[in-house]
C-alpha cells in the first residue's frame, strides 16, 4: 500500500507541474492568446504612425474608435519604431498546441459554417482554428429558389456563420442559412460577412422616394434570428446603428494588415532581385495611395502612414 500511495502522490505532482507549465507557456509566451489579448489594449490607445494626432480629426477617430484592428503581438506593440507590430500573421494566437487543443476539445460546443460566397475564408477560418466546416447544402431548386438544408445537429451550440450579401442570391442564402439555424435550436448565431451588401445605401436622397437599404438588410438578419453581427470595412461606420442594441455589430478595419501585406509583397519582390549581400535590407517604396473618393481620404491616410511606418520613412 505504501509503494501504492507514493507511486500516486508522484503521478500527482507531476500533473500539477504540467499544468503549472502549460499555464506559464499560455500567459507568458509572447504568441498566447493572453499576449494577443494585452496587445489589443495597448494598441486602443495608439496612433499607426507613433505620434500625437490633433483631435477632432477623421484619421484620430479611426485610429483611437473602439473597431478591431489587427496587430502582432504585445512585445512589439509601441517598443521600438522598427519593429513591425503590425503583421499579416495576425491568427499567431491558435498557433499554440494548448490553444488549438482547447478549441478542439470544445468542438460540441460550437460549429462553423460557410456560405458558397465565401466558403473560401470559411474554410481558411477552419484551417487556422484546426476545425472542419460544417456540413450544410445550398443549391437552387429549376425555379431558381434557394434550397438549404443544415446536415448536423447544432442544438444548444454557437454557430459562426461565414457568408457575404453580394449579391441578392448570396443574401437569401445568408438570411435561409439563419432561419435554419435558428429552426434547429442553435443556441447563439454569430453571421460574419465580409462583404455587407447594400451598405452604400445608407441615406435617403432629398426628393426621391427610395428605401434605406443598409437598414433593411440589418431588418431582414434580425427578423431571421442573428444575435450578432461581424462586419468588414463598411461603406459607413453609421450602418451598426441600424441594428438594435440586443444584436452587436463588431467591424472589423483590415486597412493595417492590408498595408502590412503589400509591403511584405514589395519587400520579397525587392529581395528577389537583390543580391544575397542585400538580403533583408528595406529600401524606399515608391507609391502612390489613392483614395476612391472624398468619404475615404482618412482610411487611405491610415493606410499609408502604416505603409511608411514599415518602410522606415519619415
Amino acid at each position: 500500500h505504501a509503494s501504492l500511495l507514493a507511486e500516486r502522490n508522484n503521478n500527482n505532482k507531476k500533473e500539477e507541474e504540467e499544468t503549472k507549465n502549460i499555464a506559464v507557456d499560455i500567459y507568458d509566451h509572447p504568441k498566447s492568446l493572453q499576449a494577443f489579448y494585452s496587445a489589443m489594449e495597448s494598441h486602443s490607445n495608439m496612433n499607426y504612425d507613433g505620434t500625437e494626432e490633433g483631435h477632432g480629426t477623421d484619421e484620430d477617430e479611426i485610429a483611437n474608435n473602439s473597431d478591431v484592428v489587427a496587430t502582432s503581438s504585445s512585445e512589439s506593440v509601441g517598443t521600438k519604431k522598427s519593429t513591425p507590430y503590425v503583421t499579416t500573421q495576425r491568427m499567431y494566437f491558435v498557433k499554440s498546441p494548448n490553444i488549438r487543443e482547447n478549441i478542439r476539445s470544445r468542438s460540441d460546443e460550437f460549429a462553423l459554417f460557410a456560405c458558397p460566397s465565401s466558403v473560401h475564408l470559411g474554410s481558411d477560418v477552419g484551417s487556422l482554428l484546426g476545425i472542419d466546416l460544417g456540413d450544410i447544402d445550398i443549391s437552387a431548386f429549376n425555379d431558381g429558389e434557394v434550397s438549404l438544408i443544415v446536415n448536423e445537429v447544432v442544438r444548444g451550440k454557437q454557430v459562426y456563420l461565414v457568408g457575404s450579401t453580394d449579391s441578392v442570391t448570396s443574401t437569401f442564402e445568408l438570411l435561409l442559412a439563419i432561419s435554419a439555424l435558428r429552426r434547429s435550436s442553435a443556441k447563439r448565431i454569430t453571421a460574419v460577412i465580409p462583404y455587407y451588401g447594400y451598405a452604400r445605401q445608407d441615406r435617403k436622397v432629398m426628393g426621391k422616394r427610395e428605401p434605406i437599404a443598409a437598414q433593411d438588410v440589418a431588418n431582414m438578419l434580425e427578423e431571421m434570428g442573428v444575435d450578432r453581427v461581424i462586419c468588414m470595412e463598411l461603406h459607413n461606420d453609421s450602418v451598426r446603428g441600424f441594428f438594435q442594441p440586443k444584436v452587436p455589430v463588431d467591424h472589423l478595419l483590415p486597412g493595417p494588415v492590408a498595408a502590412a501585406f503589400f509591403h511584405e509583397e514589395f519587400l520579397a519582390m525587392k529581395n528577389r532581385k537583390m543580391g544575397e549581400q542585400e538580403q533583408g535590407q528595406t529600401k524606399a517604396l515608391n507609391l502612390t495611395v489613392v483614395a476612391c473618393h472624398e468619404g475615404q481620404v482618412a482610411r487611405a491616410s491610415e493606410f499609408r502612414k502604416v505603409l511608411q511606418k514599415l518602410s522606415g520613412e519619415d
